[in-house]
């Protein structure tokens, strides 16, 4: 009858009795816990703040010693508020009982997140900003970039930018966060975030391989091209800089040469052991290979079984292949996979990749002549590319709206838009495609 009554009390006799009779948990230790001597009362309360609690970082935290350390983590063992391993019986409840005295909140996260290694140190810093110093600023960043590489790592950039969006006062998190932006399709901002380091720092060659991965993505694939062309050595720097030629190539239809640069910029990325870049970098390998001939089916399958835990990498290569079916006129089968593609973008957090699919099938609508479909499709795309910075498909969006819509004025104001991003080809391309009557 009470489905959730063990999470909340873990099963503790006293607490149970409290929920069965609506009394608030926190009331059935606070009392005792505010009783204790403060330095018993602290160790309960940093002990509850940790989901699995690192002992010797909570008596560091404390400043005890190992022997006065022991008898209270007994005590608060034999009293019932703990188990012998220090975890906290209904730790939730003291946790929210804590939130409501802010700066003795601020000041428990602070000492623990000192104690603690960094790449377990961010949570506890985050909570407790106010109370920073400035050698807590420095580690607090080193923190706060292990944690933001663990979520890129993972597959989840929108959780890194969403972090590093907090540090940006912090020129040493400039390179770290820019990668995370460009992970959810904020190129604007990535090189916006890039151009506040130091002219030299942004000479270095992450700072040049995260500008050319942007500068490519926004469409400017000269001068990404010629960033790509400085960098050297058989690093991460140089995968991305492989990538970089890759994609170029692709735009330009060259697919040999698209395929080439694509295998060198996985095998650096298997070289290094990253999953997440490698399988990304083998849906560009495939991509090419489909365009020199290859079935789709045949060379997308096995690597989105080999993504299936690494969301941004399976969001990615979902992405690609249902455009190619689309492309190739397989449009059954590309309906079908999108629910799937949807919730992979959705999980990843890439709000690019979300407005690709709706310009997608805004635009299969659009050909189709299911104008109102492709209209919304149109708009939705127009949604998710807000912030992203991206002049290149907000153009194309714009101009194809514009096209159901028969608005020829609006259609060359998105033009023009696309020639000051430096979009000529592409708009020549939407010229010859056109079906307004343009001047």
């Amino acid at each position: 009858a009470w489905p959730d009554l063990h999470a909340r009390t873990d099963g503790h006799p006293t607490l149970v009795g409290a929920a069965l009779r609506g009394q608030p948990l926190d009331l059935q230790f606070g009392a005792r816990v505010r009783a204790y001597p403060d330095p018993v009362r602290d160790t309960f309360l940093t002990l509850a703040v940790q989901d699995q609690p690192n002992l010797r970082a909570t008596r560091a935290a404390m400043n005890l010693g190992a022997q006065d350390f022991a008898r209270i983590l007994s005590f608060l063992t034999t009293e019932g508020l703990t188990t012998e391993t220090g975890r906290a019986y209904a730790a939730a409840a003291t946790r929210d009982a804590l939130a409501q005295i802010h700066v003795h909140a601020a000041l428990i996260h602070l000492q623990l997140a000192r104690a603690l290694p960094d790449e377990d140190a961010w949570p506890f810093y985050d909570r407790s900003r106010d109370l920073w110093e400035d050698a807590d600023e420095r580690r607090a960043a080193r923190a706060a970039r292990l944690r933001a590489h663990a979520h890129l790592k993972r597959g989840y950039p929108g959780q890194a930018a969403a972090l590093l969006d907090t540090l940006a006062h912090l020129s040493e998190l400039a390179v770290p966060h820019a990668w995370a932006l460009i992970g959810v399709g904020r190129y604007q901002d990535a090189l916006t975030r890039l151009n506040t380091l130091s002219p030299h720092d942004q000479q270095v060659s992450d700072a040049l391989a995260a500008r050319a991965v942007a500068l490519v993505y926004l469409g400017r694939a000269d001068e990404a091209v010629v960033l790509a062309d400085r960098i050297s050595g058989s690093g991460p720097d140089a995968a991305h800089a492989a990538s970089v030629r890759a994609h170029a190539a692709r735009m330009r239809e060259q697919w040999d040469a698209a395929r080439r640069h694509s295998q060198i910029a996985a095998d650096l990325w298997n070289l290094h052991g990253d999953d997440e870049a490698h399988l990304t970098e083998l849906g560009m390998v495939a991509r090419a290979q489909v365009g020199l001939g290859a079935d789709p089916g045949t060379v997308f399958g096995p690597l989105l079984d080999r993504a299936r835990e690494i969301p941004s990498a399976r969001s990615r290569l979902l992405m690609n292949y249902v455009m190619l079916l689309g492309t190739l006129g397989q449009r059954p089968q590309a309906e079908a996979l999108y629910p799937a593609l949807m919730q992979a973008l959705q999980e990843a957090g890439d709000t690019l990749g979300l407005a690709n699919v709706h310009i997608n099938r805004g635009v299969d609508a659009h050909e189709s002549g299911q104008h109102a479909e492709a209209a919304a499709h149109y708009r939705a795309a127009i949604t998710q590319l807000r912030g992203t910075g991206n002049t290149r498909l907000l153009g194309v969006v714009l101009s194809n709206l514009s096209e159901i819509d028969g608005n020829l004025g609006a259609f060359e104001d998105a033009l023009t838009l696309l020639i000051s991003a430096g979009q000529q080809e592409l708009v020549a391309q939407i010229r010859r495609n056109a079906q307004l009557q343009t001047p």
